[in-house]
């Protein structure tokens, strides 16, 4: 029985990643029959290749997490997939055209680099769009989507086999997995979202604290023209709006509340009051 009331998010990505599982399983599945039945290569060979894949995999594992920090979890998923379609499709073609056995390896490791980006990023955003009680769920259900994939993947590609070359099964596969990267376009990330709305908010009380500076230095600061020293300088006021807007544009990367841009906009006040304050003085010891 599927469990209910799942995030939205959390089905759409056990799509994709039963539309990726399927496409790869048609020709993976396979590559090892080509490379030593086909081309003549020993098993061992293969084997080789296929510890070095496999290695390549668990260091873009190590590195994923801290690029998806950077640049966002769907950005990363998505052009993941993206590049390793066009991988795969090159490695259809390179099949074809029965290229050298090292370029055959580097697609392959270039391949299992890629799969190292979508799979832990992918795991961690499902963690963040349910709550703690239904991971249990969410993680089983990415999981279904999965055995789907393997389920479905070789027993199509054996059946396409016997109507098209192996080679062009590959480009079966590539479109597969730019389905899954279109899946994964409706896929909003919280931390990604809360970032921006939190960013947004902070500069614009930002803008705000400091049209609210400038209006307070217009009323207090006389502006006399035969007196230079009671005017406030242009630069001071724009001092103060670079200041400002500065404090504001500096959004830290976690998930603000409302206290922060409070904070920031404090902050963007004082530094404009500071920087008038000396024509305030002035002023008050003249009257």
């Amino acid at each position: 029985m599927l469990p209910k009331g799942l995030d939205r998010r959390v089905w759409n990505l056990a799509i994709a990643r039963a539309v990726n599982t399927a496409g790869l399983s048609l020709v993976m599945a396979f590559l090892g029959v080509y490379v030593v039945e086909t081309r003549g290569y020993a098993a061992v060979v293969y084997g080789g290749i296929a510890v070095v894949a496999n290695l390549a995999q668990s260091a873009s594992n190590a590195w994923a997490g801290a690029l998806s920090d950077r640049i966002g979890r769907r950005p990363l998923i998505t052009w993941s997939l993206l590049v390793r379609a066009g991988v795969i499709a090159t490695l259809g073609t390179q099949v074809l055209l029965d290229a050298p056995l090292w370029s055959l390896t580097l697609s392959i490791v270039a391949s299992s680099a890629l799969r190292g980006c979508f799979e832990p990023v992918a795991y961690a955003l499902v963690a963040d769009v349910v709550e703690p009680a239904r991971r249990i769920d969410a993680f089983g259900v990415q999981r279904m989507g999965t055995n789907l994939g393997w389920a479905l993947g070789p027993a199509v590609g054996g059946m396409l086999s016997l109507a098209i070359p192996y080679g062009a099964i590959f480009f079966v596969a590539a479109a597969g997995l730019a389905a899954a990267a279109y899946i994964t376009r409706s896929v909003i990330d919280p931390i990604s979202a809360a970032r921006h709305a939190s960013q947004q908010a902070a500069r614009k009380a930002g803008e705000q604290a400091t049209r609210k500076a400038s209006e307070q230095a217009g009323e207090q600061a006389p502006r006399d023209a035969s007196d230079p020293q009671d005017a406030v300088p242009l630069a001071v006021v724009s001092g103060a709006t670079s200041s400002a807007s500065d404090l504001a544009g500096a959004a830290p990367p976690a998930v603000e509340t409302e206290s922060s841009a409070e904070a920031c906009a404090a902050r963007a006040a004082c530094a404009a009051a500071a920087l008038l304050a000396p024509a305030h003085r002035r002023r008050l010891r003249r009257s």
